[in-house]
């Protein structure tokens, strides 16, 4: 499967979607709401909408800005069209009204635990079809409603149903805490070297406060 990189044709794509839609939808009560991955993607696409800000507003939605702040800036421009730049935050946490449009990039930014560098890192992955019918349940709550996904039917198609449980791809650390605590089993058993070497981290935070 191609990598889930954001290229610069995507957000060219989203940007001639979205002045699609305002040319053509003339109710400005209906918002269009954007799923893009990071911070940066949402900044991007942000300075590729901004010289249309006099026809509609450009809100964003992520988990460093303070969410109600967000919502109620919304709310004070009544006369123009909000579009609305989101990560996976708007996916179910957030209540946004009059929704009628979804453009979904389809793709997720994933913490995993690299092994070979013992240590976290972020990667982009296309998200599960659990997720983006998530986001598709976005639009058409309070009106009628349309979704864009930006990949072809059988690509998507190819998208795994639902997104894998995190203990298979995080450190574990917490985890073997929780489960020592708790002394149960995981539901999903990780392999055994990532099951150590957080044995080993918890020991050594445990020989650190002995001392």
């Amino acid at each position: 499967m191609a990598k889930a990189d954001i290229k610069t044709k995507v957000h060219k794509l989203i940007h001639d979607l979205v002045l699609h839609i305002h040319e053509h939808e003339p109710d400005i009560e209906k918002s269009i709401l954007i799923f893009l991955p990071t911070y940066n993607a949402l900044e991007q696409q942000w300075f590729l909408l901004k010289p249309f800000s006099s026809s509609f507003k450009v809100h964003i939605l992520h988990s460093s800005i303070d969410t109600e702040q967000a919502l109620m800036t919304m709310k004070i421009w009544k006369s123009h069209r909000k579009v609305i730049l989101a990560t996976n935050i708007a996916e179910s946490s957030v209540t946004i009204p009059k929704v009628a449009y979804v453009i979904d990039s389809c793709r997720s930014l994933q913490v995993f635990w690299n092994s070979y560098q013992k240590k976290e890192s972020a990667k982009l992955v296309w998200v599960s079809k659990s997720q983006a019918d998530q986001r598709r349940g976005r639009t058409g709550r309070t009106c009628d409603g349309q979704i864009y996904r930006l990949v072809t039917r059988p690509f998507f198609i190819q998208f795994d149903e639902y997104e894998g449980p995190s203990v298979l791809r995080l450190s574990l650390r917490l985890q073997v805490l929780q489960i020592c605590c708790a002394e149960s089993k995981a539901i999903n058993d990780p392999k055994g070297k990532k099951k150590k070497i957080s044995l080993v981290f918890v020991l050594i935070c445990q020989t650190r406060d002995s001392i």
